[in-house]
């Protein structure tokens, strides 16, 4: 159930804070949910599956987590610029989006 609550939280701070940054044209917003639909749910799916001992290995898990969040933030971008095209800040539109939601999320989901 928390992937699914992770998911909606991702989907309403991404879509927002890249509507609040110019991206807005009806035929943006269903691209802007859908990728994060499925990127969302295949990181958390990876996480959940893979065998992360934060307790005794932080850092090994650490940087796996990093290096996932960082695979999510170059995907969303390169279907983004496919989608809309070579916009004006594009990657750091995506990766302040991915940064807000991962830290907001951090926070609200132990709150479900």
């Amino acid at each position: 159930m928390r992937i699914f609550i992770a998911c909606i939280l991702t989907v309403i701070v991404e879509t927002a804070f890249l509507m609040l940054t110019g991206l807005r044209k009806k035929e943006q917003i269903p691209i802007i949910v859908l990728v994060n639909v499925v990127s969302n749910l295949t990181l958390n799916l990876l996480m959940l599956f893979l065998p992360l001992n934060f307790a005794n290995y932080f850092w090994q898990a650490a940087v796996t987590v990093i290096v996932l969040e960082a695979t999510v933030i170059f995907s969303e971008y390169f279907v983004y610029r496919a989608a809309f095209g070579d916009l004006k800040r594009l990657f750091v539109k995506t990766m302040l989006a991915n940064i807000l939601s991962a830290v907001l999320c951090a926070f609200l989901l132990p709150l479900f």
